[in-house]
């Protein structure tokens, strides 16, 4: 004879081993939840938190016991997500990406916050808005200096040229004080277009802006420009001026031929400049084969150095370190002998490293100064 199982005692087994079974799964699901890395919180339709694991209560900066039955503090809309804001009781901020979907807890319908630390993401963000913020504006100051001193070059070179021409004799002679007036105006002009000229290279040097060749050129080539360049000066300030770069074993370098005269140039006028009548200037081409320590050079190889001596005023020991900082003057004030921008050892300093060498000086006080240009050697 075949019997059935009684149908109220099987249902009497069903659910005490359904139960168990939801008890199990709940259980895996709370283990599992404590262990991720992401804030979890379980909210009932109260807007009060009934549970939160490690991660939540660490970015409450409260522990779970403490979030156990607080509010929440604000709302939430099923299945959006959203950034927010968590004040920690330090004071501390952190941005936190929230996201939310409908949840059963412990058999009654709750909401499970899904909240992740985006605090280092967001500072990135900014990090990149600043970066892109500060290149377009650095695209627009460049903009900007390159149409000014376009703007300024072209009254300026048309004073300049009127200021040649009366000052040639013609069919209307001009008499000597109007001759020191046109000469007056032409200094002032071309010393303006000179420092037009130096703000650009400046602004554009420190931004990276600034495109310089790379080819090998025999040393006493840009040095001999410069130093003709320097003779009628050196004559009309009564100072000695070596008439050629001493050259003995055939220099070359690696770099851009047009700013090493630029900056020879500058130093040269420099040393003229400072250096009283009667007094010496001499430049002098040399391969180095040991480079100095605090020389600034890329590589271990050998170096191209330019040095222009002086038996000038020299530099005193307080003013060595800031002689290549903007605008600074070795005799700085209003009631200053010598003119001056201030910017050009800067710039030539700057041009010097862009094209992997240095600039730098040796000096003492009533002694004369040193100044060396450091380029790679070809």
């Amino acid at each position: 004879m075949r019997t059935t199982p009684d149908s109220s005692f099987a249902g009497q087994r069903s659910g005490p081993e359904r139960r168990r079974h939801e008890r199990i799964a709940h259980d895996a699901l709370e283990l599992m939840v404590q262990q991720m890395p992401d804030g979890v919180l379980v909210v009932d339709h109260a807007g009060t938190i009934r549970f939160a694991n490690p991660a939540a209560a660490e970015l409450f900066g409260r522990t779970a016991r403490d979030l156990d039955g607080q509010p929440l503090g604000f709302p939430v809309l099923v299945g959006e997500s959203a950034e927010i804001e968590l004040l920690r009781p330090t004071g501390e901020q952190v941005a936190v990406e929230l996201r939310t979907v409908e949840f059963q807890w412990k058999g009654a319908p709750a909401t499970l916050l899904s909240l992740r630390d985006i605090t280092d993401r967001r500072a990135l963000e900014h990090e990149r808005l600043a970066r892109t913020q500060a290149e377009a504006g650095s695209e627009a100051k460049s903009e900007f200096l390159a149409l000014m001193s376009h703007e300024l070059r072209t009254p300026l070179n048309a004073v300049i040229g009127y200021a040649e021409l009366l000052s040639v004799d013609g069919a209307e002679p001009i008499s000597s004080a109007q001759h020191a007036k046109l000469a007056r105006i032409l200094a002032s002009a071309k010393h303006l277009r000179d420092l037009v000229d130096q703000m650009l290279d400046l602004a554009e040097a420190g931004e990276g802006r600034l495109h310089l060749g790379h080819a090998s050129a025999p040393a006493a080539r840009p040095a001999n420009a410069a130093l003709e360049e320097a003779c009628g000066k050196a004559q009309k300030a009564g100072v000695e001026l070596a008439t050629t770069c001493v050259d003995d074993d055939g220099v070359t370098f690696a770099g851009d031929e047009e700013r090493v005269q630029q900056i020879l140039a500058l130093l040269l006028d420099n040393a003229i400049k400072f250096t009283p009548r009667g007094g010496r200037v001499a430049l002098v081409c040399e391969r180095v084969e040991q480079v100095p320590e605090g020389v600034r050079h890329h590589g271990a190889g050998q170096m191209a150095r330019w040095r222009v001596t002086d038996t000038g005023i020299g530099i005193a020991a307080d003013q060595v370190s800031s002689i290549f900082d903007p605008f600074m003057q070795v005799d700085g004030g209003h009631t200053r002998e010598h003119d001056g921008s201030g910017l050009g050892l800067t710039i030539g300093r700057s041009l010097a490293r862009l094209m992997g060498g240095d600039l730098t000086v040796e000096s003492e006080p009533k002694q004369g100064s040193t100044f060396s240009l450091w380029l790679p050697a070809a």
